[in-house]
């Protein structure tokens, strides 16, 4: 949906509440799910406001909500980033078609050459990343017949903590955009808005 189709729906939602009373204290044209902030039409059609992801995009989630930049920013950059780790890491255990995981390795020469192991068809290939080695490396002859490595992989940042919380804002958006603004003026979701 469209940022302005996105306004329009959860607008009429916000306007339904304060002309019954039920608003509970949500003022303005548009409230921010998460953390409750006011913002005028005319400033949602700035950048103030973003379009939400759930789950997020990296996951394949599509634009259901509007969000403050400041809460879709701040969890992107601080809890969503563990919840794709954590999604990402379970689909390659589970060998996962695309599944794939970022790593090294040092050839012969003892040269670092970048690469990842991604399931395809059922095998797990090591894929070796031209732009990211020394082009000086000959790709088609790093490996005689019987030849190892020892691959390594890539640490990437992943607290349980934040990939819980991710979990329970996608869950919390995803709830937002089926009931609107009501679950906003039930103030029994306050500490799920606090935790996320």
């Amino acid at each position: 949906m469209s940022k302005a189709s996105l306004y329009t729906k959860f607008n009429s939602h916000l306007q339904l509440l304060q002309t019954d009373g039920m608003a509970n204290g949500l003022i303005g044209d548009y409230v921010c799910p998460l953390c409750l902030a006011s913002f005028t039409q005319q400033e949602v059609g700035t950048n103030v406001i973003s379009e939400e992801h759930a789950p997020q995009k990296s996951l394949g989630g599509h634009k259901i909500a509007l969000t403050c930049k400041g809460c879709n920013n701040g969890a992107g950059g601080e809890i969503d980033c563990h919840f794709d780790t954590l999604v990402k890491k379970i689909e390659f255990k589970k060998q996962v078609d695309g599944a794939a995981q970022i790593g090294r390795f040092f050839d012969a020469s003892g040269r670092l050459v970048q690469s990842s192991l991604e399931y395809e068809n059922g095998n797990c290939l090591l894929k070796i990343h031209k732009k990211l080695n020394d082009p000086k490396i000959d790709i088609g002859n790093l490996f005689a017949p019987g030849d190892t490595c020892m691959f390594d992989g890539v640490a990437v940042k992943y607290n349980p903590d934040c990939a819980t919380a991710a979990a329970l804002k996608n869950a919390y958006i995803l709830l937002f955009t089926r009931i609107g603004y009501p679950i906003l003026a039930d103030r029994a979701y306050n500490k799920l808005r606090n935790f996320v």
